[in-house]
């Protein structure tokens, strides 16, 4: 798998060695030290530019949707960071805080909380009663996020990771606009309701990624790269339940694991983000997933990720890598714990150039 032959040096100076790290990660191969993928931010006298930010909801959801603000603040951060190891400058659209897709293409609202401004989706009680919503032409929001492929190619070319939008699975998508009580309620009382919107949401997923896919194919490009920090060399995204942490295996089998395979299936590259501890009692069935490559983990409580080893050294015996957002300290202990096989970081205190190069030798000296 060789990335490594287009890239340009604007951002990021050491692609050929991320790239062969990154290859040996998807693999689940050594290497000599975990990979890391957070940049650091260069130093104040360096900065240049203006990140605009929204000072209210309604500026929040015009933001979402104004490419050039778009442009804007991506250049911004591709100009104010470092990306050393692993980390790249990756351009996508976040749409709606990167929960809204499937839920607009359904038909359904978004909301922005007045103090964060972030999206979140708008509940209705009588979802089930209205007519299955239809698959149709792109909405919107989905035709921005295809037409943010083709600016942030032509604004950044080969020296970034071209993205797309990433998207909720169908399932917490669903519960988000049921309501997580109404949803619970209807996995028991309105079985063959939820089986139909998880079916036709699901199909809508499908819709965006191929736009995605053949928008980048314009270009000659099928990388990705998403929130996570991670990227890969082909069509790849995080793929998630969320709303699991609420349900036995027996149910996450029957309505949830169905489409979870279809989505891997359908990706060259997949990364499941474990939505904290409680997911814990579904890791054999996540684990089981055809062509899932990594697991991701952000720890509920802040909690030392080596507390949870075993759990850990049952993915990494199964093929699967590891991608944590965590802290240096905890980054350290778990690698002497596990040692450096399809390990990997986003680290959440590491913010100079110095400690960041001081960290890379730590890791090599466990």
């Amino acid at each position: 798998m060789d990335v490594s032959v287009k890239w340009t040096g604007k951002y990021k100076h050491n692609w050929e060695e991320a790239c062969k790290y990154l290859t040996a990660w998807w693999n689940c191969e050594e290497t000599d030290r975990p990979l890391i993928f957070n940049p650091v931010p260069k130093p104040p006298e360096e900065r240049k530019g203006r990140l605009i930010s929204p000072k209210n909801p309604s500026e929040a959801a015009c933001f979402d949707l104004d490419a050039d603000i778009r442009l804007n603040n991506t250049r911004y951060n591709f100009e104010n960071n470092l990306y050393l190891a692993e980390a790249v400058p990756g351009a996508f659209c976040n749409f709606a805080s990167l929960l809204g897709m499937l839920c607009v293409q359904a038909g359904g609202k978004i909301d922005y909380a007045p103090d964060t401004f972030t999206a979140w989706l708008e509940e209705e009680d009588d979802l089930f009663d209205l007519p299955l919503p239809e698959p149709a032409s792109p909405c919107r929001e989905l035709k921005f996020a295809i037409d943010m492929i083709h600016r942030n190619h032509e604004a950044f070319g080969y020296d970034a990771v071209l993205g797309a939008n990433p998207m909720l699975d169908p399932m917490t998508t669903l519960s988000l606009m049921r309501g997580s009580s109404n949803f619970l309620m209807d996995l028991i009382e309105r079985e063959e309701d939820v089986l139909r919107w998880l079916k036709r949401l699901g199909e809508f997923h499908s819709q965006a990624v191929v736009s995605y896919r053949e928008a980048r194919a314009v270009h000659d490009r099928r990388e990705e790269y998403n929130w996570t920090g991670a990227w890969a060399p082909g069509d790849m995204d995080a793929i998630q339940c969320d709303v699991c942490t609420m349900l036995s295996p027996e149910m996450f089998r029957k309505f949830a694991m169905p489409e979870m395979e279809k989505e891997a299936a359908f990706f060259d590259y997949t990364i499941w983000h474990l939505d904290g501890s409680d997911e814990f009692k579904h890791i054999d069935d996540i684990c089981g997933i055809p062509n899932l490559h990594a697991i991701q983990y952000v720890d509920e409580k802040g909690r030392d990720i080596s507390c949870f080893s075993d759990i850990w050294k049952k993915i990494t015996g199964k093929g699967k890598s590891l991608l944590f957002h965590t802290k240096s300290e905890y980054a350290l202990s778990l690698t002497k714990l596990l040692g450096c096989k399809g390990l990997s970081f986003y680290l959440m205190d590491i913010d100079t150039e110095e400690k960041m190069l001081q960290f890379l030798e730590k890791l090599k000296e466990n």
